[in-house]
């Protein structure tokens, strides 16, 4: 039991809650370690607060327990001082995240969802979600927040340990559309775009990318220099736009089916 703020093991917690390092994630809650066990990530540890667990939390600690998994308890204000939580269910996990190379996006016949600098954490981890329910290949941030971000991780809800997460910047991002053949399909409204239920999402020549621009800018001149067709959602009204999540639930049932 961890009863100390200065212990060393806790000083890099804090470190590693504020950013990961080495692939190595600091993830809070009891959902995304049941799911994080479901999913077959490498987990390294268990962090605990013995005197706070729920019913819930002990029965996912018994999985824990029966994998190997080593568990670290430690007093609540030993975890206060790890968690990015203003209320926290005080158990959280360090697990291994998964190495990806460009080339795994950008060739073969996939269908890849492309976030350009989405800003909120919560918009992108719901893009995750709906990746994986649509069945996209993988998802590649351009910019935006941090695939590593607790509110990211709690916005997936898990989807972000079964579909792979690749974060880029533009000049990377832009040398591979370039260099392979995968066709890119940018969200924007102007006078070169058509209908999203018109653009071609098909895969038999290569891999596709479906873009969506930041919540408060859109699709940077960048990417449409480089885009292959632009799409925007038909709507009916005065509503000019919709949540950056919302358009990519409608755009990628479509494409993805």
């Amino acid at each position: 039991m961890i009863t100390s703020r200065q212990n060393p093991h806790i000083k890099d917690l804090m470190v590693l809650a504020k950013k990961s390092k080495d692939s190595k994630v600091l993830a809070e809650g009891v959902h995304l370690l049941e799911e994080a066990l479901k999913s077959g990530i490498e987990i390294e540890e268990v962090l605990l607060v013995p005197r706070r667990a729920s019913d819930e939390v002990l029965a996912v600690i018994e999985k824990v327990r029966k994998k190997g998994i080593e568990i670290v308890e430690m007093s609540e204000d030993c975890y206060k001082k790890i968690s990015q939580l203003k209320s926290s269910e005080t158990v959280a996990m360090v697990y291994k995240s998964h190495g990806h190379s460009s080339e795994e996006f950008f060739t073969g016949n996939k269908k890849i969802l492309v976030l350009e600098n989405i800003q909120d954490p919560g918009n992108a981890g719901a893009m995750v979600r709906i990746a994986e329910a649509t069945g996209m290949d993988g998802c590649v941030f351009v910019g935006g927040a941090s695939i590593t971000n607790g509110k990211f991780l709690r916005a997936c809800m898990g989807a972000v340990f079964r579909v792979p997460c690749l974060k880029v910047e533009m000049d990377e991002f832009l040398t591979f559309v370039k260099g392979n053949d995968f066709r890119l399909i940018v969200t924007e409204l102007n006078d070169k775009a058509t209908p999203f239920m018109e653009a071609n999402y098909d895969t038999s020549q290569g891999g596709i990318g479906v873009c969506f621009g930041s919540e408060g800018k859109g699709i940077s001149q960048e990417m449409l220099g480089v885009a292959d067709s632009v799409i925007y959602i038909p709507m009916a009204g005065e509503v000019e736009s919709l949540n950056v999540a919302v358009a990519a639930g409608i755009v990628l049932y479509h494409a993805g089916s």
